[in-house]
């Protein structure tokens, strides 16, 4: 069996690998809008249809990096 190629950009291993490194981006950008939707949740703060747009509008072209990485 031959070695990975280690800057083979496909190599979950490459410390390069834009993939890799666009999936965790994007992994901080979701936790950070659920914890802001979990804080205006529990203090009660209310949000506006804008507001629920905004965060339903980020869910899905956090979903949409999924699919096209995928």
């Amino acid at each position: 069996m031959a070695a990975a190629n280690p800057h083979n950009p496909h190599n979950p291993h490459n410390p390069h690998n834009p993939i890799r490194e666009i999936l965790n981006h994007r992994r901080v950008i979701a936790y950070s809008i659920a914890d802001i939707r979990v804080f205006l949740d529990q203090g009660n703060i209310s949000v506006t249809p804008h507001i629920d747009n905004s965060f339903n509008t980020a869910n899905n072209s956090l979903d949409a990096i999924i699919r096209f990485v995928g």
